[in-house]
C-alpha cells in the first residue's frame, strides 16, 4: 500500500510539472510590457492606430485579464461590443489558467511533502525528486516540441482551432480594419508570444532537468559513501 502510495504520487507530481511549467511562462510573458511594446512597434501598430494610446491601453487591457475582481466588461473607450464581449471571454479563461496555475504549484508542493513523510531514507528521498522532476522535465520537452511544429508548420490553422476549440461564440473572429482589439493585436503577435512561450519552456524545462541529473550523481555518491562506511 505504502508502495501504491509513494507511485501515485510520482505519477501525480510528472504530470503537474509539465503544467506548471507552461502556464509559469505564459503568466510571465503576459505582463511582460517590454515584450508587448517591442512587437507594436516592429509591426507598426503605433503608426496604424496614432490616436490611441496602445502602450496605455495595452496595460489597462492586462490588469483587466489578470483581476480576479468581478466579470465585468472591459470599458476602454475604443472597443464595440463584439470586442468586449470577447474580452470578457478571455479573462474567464485566463482566470482558469491562473487557477490551474496555482493548483498545480500546491499540488506539486503537497505530493513532495506526502512522499517525504512516507519514505525515512535521505537516499530514497533524492531518488524519488530525480525520478519525478527528470521525467517531468522530459514530458514538457516532448510537448513542447509538438507545440513548437504547430507554431512553425500550421500556426495559422492551429490559432483558429484554438479559438475554435475554448470559444463557443465567434466574437473571437475580428476584423483588424474595422476593431481596434485585432488591430492591435496582430496575429503575428500571438505567433511571437507562442514562440517565446515554447522557449522559455524549453530553457526551464532544461534546467529542472541538470538539476535532476545533479541529484542523481549526489544520491550516487551519497550511496557510494555508506557502503564504504558500512565496510
Amino acid at each position: 500500500m505504502r508502495k501504491l502510495i509513494g507511485f501515485s504520487l510520482m505519477v501525480c507530481v510528472m504530470l503537474l510539472i509539465p503544467v506548471f511549467i507552461v502556464l509559469s511562462t505564459f503568466q510571465s510573458i503576459l505582463i511582460d510590457d517590454t515584450f508587448f511594446f517591442d512587437r507594436f512597434g516592429s509591426y507598426g501598430i503605433y503608426a496604424k492606430l496614432p490616436s490611441v494610446d496602445v502602450n496605455g491601453f495595452h496595460q489597462e487591457l492586462v490588469e483587466y485579464l489578470i483581476s480576479a475582481k468581478g466579470q465585468r466588461e472591459f470599458d476602454s473607450g475604443i472597443l464595440n461590443s463584439k470586442e468586449k464581449s470577447h474580452l470578457l471571454d478571455v479573462k474567464f479563461l485566463i482566470q482558469k489558467a491562473l487557477l490551474i496555475w496555482k493548483a498545480s504549484a500546491l499540488g506539486i508542493i503537497l505530493a513532495i511533502f506526502l512522499f517525504i513523510s512516507l519514505e525515512k531514507s535521505d537516499i530514497g528521498i533524492l531518488r524519488y525528486l530525480v525520478a519525478v522532476f527528470s521525467i517531468g522535465s522530459i514530458i514538457t520537452i516532448l510537448l513542447i516540441a509538438v507545440f513548437s511544429a504547430l507554431i512553425f508548420l500550421k500556426f495559422d490553422s492551429a490559432f483558429v482551432s484554438f479559438h475554435e476549440i475554448l470559444f463557443s461564440n465567434d466574437n473571437w473572429m475580428l476584423d483588424p480594419h474595422h476593431d481596434n482589439l485585432k488591430a492591435i493585436y496582430a496575429d503575428e503577435i500571438f505567433q511571437d508570444f507562442a514562440v517565446k512561450m515554447a522557449a522559455k519552456s524549453f530553457l526551464y524545462s532544461i534546467f529542472l532537468l541538470a538539476v535532476s541529473i545533479a541529484i542523481f550523481k549526489y544520491s550516487g555518491k551519497r550511496v557510494k559513501s555508506n557502503e564504504v562506511h558500512h565496510r
